[in-house]
């Protein structure tokens, strides 16, 4: 595709624009990069909405336990704007009595990777919140962590 634009503008450069011959600038044939690119764009937008419309509070940390990634759900359990998140230290999302036990989970998942997930309760503001911790992995190597976290109906 390089070339072929590179060719391109050799002759604009040469001749004056439209160029007399009535020839196509591209062919058909030569687009399959930008569908391809499309295609990878429309994956990525319903991934995205996915994202947005789970219905959960999910929270997306990296190796080093920085939150790296939040949805709004996970923003208006924690009752915090993504500013206050983004970037920071994975326990600054729960209340300082539970962040032990969101550090224990961490660990946990690590140590026992033929686990897919673990759970834990916690509380902020008086909501019970379930949250559920899963190991980030890329091509079989640990990068992070996922935590879901669901707001639990105390009325049943």
């Amino acid at each position: 595709m390089a070339d072929h634009i590179n060719q391109f503008m050799d002759r604009l450069e040469k001749q004056s624009f439209p160029f007399s011959n009535n020839e196509e600038i591209l062919e058909p044939v030569k687009l399959y990069p930008r569908l391809s690119t499309s295609e990878l764009i429309d994956a990525m937008d319903f991934q995205e909405a996915i994202f947005k419309c789970i219905g959960v509070g999910i929270f997306i940390i990296d190796k080093d336990a920085v939150i790296i990634r939040a949805n709004e759900q996970g923003l208006e359990i924690i009752q915090k704007p993504i500013g206050d998140v983004l970037n920071c230290h994975i326990t600054t999302i729960l209340p300082p009595s539970e962040k032990f036990k969101l550090v224990d989970e961490l660990k946990k998942i690590v140590r026992h990777r033929e686990l897919n997930q673990t759970v834990f309760s916690a509380s902020i503001d008086s909501k019970k919140i379930r949250n559920t911790v899963s190991l980030l992995e890329v091509n079989n190597e640990n990068v992070g962590w996922i935590i879901v976290m669901e707001e639990v109906n105390q009325s049943g």
